[in-house]
């Protein structure tokens, strides 16, 4: 192994990267990273605005990292890859040659259908660069837009509530965050984001960005226009047009075989780029993280010859509301028959629903102290059977519906 190529900046790639260098000591490793930024954490974005962590803790690896272990970071655009002579060409005419090609990520936003999108002042939730120019201009900012299905979006409208701004969530759904959600939880949700500040609006999503150059206003399906002076947008997709006319079978993900491999034996798929390798929701996830790690070492792994099995952690998110966490865990939308537990006590604003598949909790939305939590956490990851325990696990019956 002479040559590694990178082309992403997922944490899976510089993990694999790492472990093969393990056992290839000598290789030369590039990393073209695409965004323009070395491999960060992507869940801890709206961490970083609501100035929980610093700008340096958002990096997986410290950046002097990179230049220490002699892995090259380039930000050249790559113009053309030739995947039967190995070789990828950038758009200065400099030539790269690999034994191994990983595709790590590769994820980009995806606008299409939203006039005016090109606008200063619009921003993709899972972009550090874009979340870092979001936080240099909130001063000339008060009402900021989120068009956002998933909990990236949501973790940016908290974090934005934290520094004072307005913040309008709109989506496109019946009921917010259906990824993750069912509707008596994303009843609850809701209730309980709008009680911290959060506004929502519903099957309405925005149809049109206005202003001549910067945003000053949305107009929504509609047809109701709301000013602002910011707009998140969460939707993605891999970008895969380099791939276009080569060997590389894909379509809008990459298909792998169980090593992660692609129908090409030494290029490999991980993250996002890869097909069928996760639930949807779980790139949101702060457990998400180790999930990738697992990938790059499976990649590793099968170069040199072993076996690794990859062990997914227990997909779970945790979202600070006015000092108190929301935890969504596991399934929460099981495709078998399940059982549903569920307590709501909107007085003392305590929310626990637990999804149960053959007598074992698979799954949680919770909002609660973190006691209880840790207690049903282990419950689920130790697949333990919790016949019999509905009361003590809920204490007294209480549900209804936020108003």
């Amino acid at each position: 192994m002479k040559k590694v190529v990178c082309i992403g900046n997922s944490l899976a790639g510089i993990k694999a990267i790492e472990q093969i260098r393990q056992h290839h000591p000598e290789a030369e490793v590039t990393l073209f990273t695409v965004e323009g930024e070395p491999p960060y954490y992507r869940h801890q974005l709206g961490d970083l605005l609501a100035r929980v962590i610093s700008p340096e803790q958002i990096y997986y690896r410290p950046l002097p990292y990179y230049q220490d272990q002699r892995i090259h970071l380039s930000e050249q655009k790559i113009s053309r890859i030739n995947l039967r002579k190995n070789k990828i060409t950038t758009e200065d005419k400099q030539i790269f040659e690999f034994d191994c090609l990983l595709l790590a990520g590769m994820d980009a936003p995806h606008f299409a259908e939203i006039k005016g999108v090109h606008k200063s002042g619009v921003y993709y939730s899972r972009r550090l660069a874009d979340v870092r120019q979001l936080i240099n201009n909130l001063l000339i900012i008060e009402t900021v837009v989120i068009d956002s299905d998933d909990l990236s979006g949501l973790r940016l409208a908290v974090a934005l509530l934290k520094r004072g701004k307005e913040v309008i969530l709109v989506t496109c759904a019946q009921h917010v965050f259906p990824q993750v959600l069912d509707e008596e939880s994303s009843q609850v949700v809701r209730f309980l984001l709008q009680e911290a500040g959060l506004r929502i609006i519903t099957e309405n999503p925005v149809s049109e960005i206005l202003g001549e150059s910067d945003v000053k206003a949305i107009r929504l399906k509609s047809g109701k226009v709301f000013a602002a002076q910011a707009v998140i947008l969460s939707v993605s997709q891999v970008d895969l047009r380099l791939f276009k006319d080569t060997e590389l079978h894909f379509d809008q993900q990459i298909p792998v075989n169980a090593n992660l491999q692609t129908n090409i034996e030494n290029i490999f798929a991980l993250d996002k780029a890869a097909q069928g390798t996760g639930d949807g929701w779980e790139e949101d996830c702060d457990t998400y993280p180790i999930l990738l790690e697992q990938q790059g070492i499976k990649v590793a792994s099968h170069i040199q010859g072993e076996e690794f099995l990859i062990q997914p952690p227990l997909p779970q998110a945790r979202i600070m509301l006015n000092e108190r966490a929301l935890y969504i865990m596991g399934k929460t939308q099981p495709q078998r028959t399940v059982q549903v537990l569920s307590h709501w006590d909107q007085d003392n604003k305590d929310y626990k629903k637990i999804f149960i598949v053959d007598h074992r909790a698979v799954g949680a939305v919770l909002f609660c102290d973190a006691a209880q939590k840790e207690r049903i956490e282990k419950l689920i990851v130790d697949r333990t059977d919790i016949s019999g325990q509905e009361e003590s696990l809920f204490g007294s019956p209480i549900f209804s519906l936020p108003k």
